[in-house]
């Protein structure tokens, strides 16, 4: 639990960024110590960054932050996360970019918003959402693949590696913990 601040109270947080920020055409949407925010879509922030923010509290909400510095984590998995998002970009147009991340690893950062309200119109938001059905895939893949070439009992063990690699890549949202603790 965060602690409770009256509204109209100017407040600087130091966190991680702990779940996916979403991008839109004008501005980046985090939560962050419990509170949600809008920020310039510059400097860029990703999952699992550290970041520095000043705003007014009002109830669950920060407005008018301010970004005021952003240290990037620069670990295996997060950069990894990172160049796997920008092969996508790179390799398709918008939405397509921004839909194949979502499946894979679960990404909400690019999806256009009216895309994204479409989704969730529609009916099949969960599509975007990384969870047991991708670890699944990750498993029966790893499975698959390992016992052509090693014992099955190392392959079991490299699998469950490999499974909770995924899930650390992925973001380690709630579907995707349950699905890593399921399939192990």
């Amino acid at each position: 639990s965060r602690v409770v601040y009256p509204n109209g109270t100017k407040i600087r947080i130091t966190d991680q960024v702990t779940t996916e920020p979403i991008r839109y055409s004008d501005s980046i949407y985090i939560k962050l110590s419990g509170f949600k925010l809008y920020l310039a879509l510059y400097p860029e922030i990703y999952y699992q960054d550290e970041v520095v923010v000043e705003g007014v509290v009002d109830g669950d909400k920060l407005k008018d932050a301010r970004l005021i510095e952003v240290r990037q984590n620069l670990g295996l998995f997060s950069t990894f996360r990172k160049n796997l998002l920008t092969v996508y970009q790179k390799g398709l147009p918008q939405p397509h970019s921004a839909l194949m991340a979502g499946v894979t690893i679960g990404s909400k950062a690019n999806i256009p918003k009216d895309f994204w309200e479409d989704l969730k119109t529609t009916g099949t938001a969960h599509v975007v959402v990384a969870s047991g059905a991708n670890v699944s895939l990750v498993a029966k893949f790893l499975m698959t693949t390992l016992v052509l070439f090693l014992a099955r009992g190392r392959a079991i063990v490299i699998a469950l590696v490999g499974v909770w690699i995924y899930a650390l890549i992925a973001g380690f949202d709630a579907p995707i913990n349950r699905a890593a603790i399921m399939g192990s």
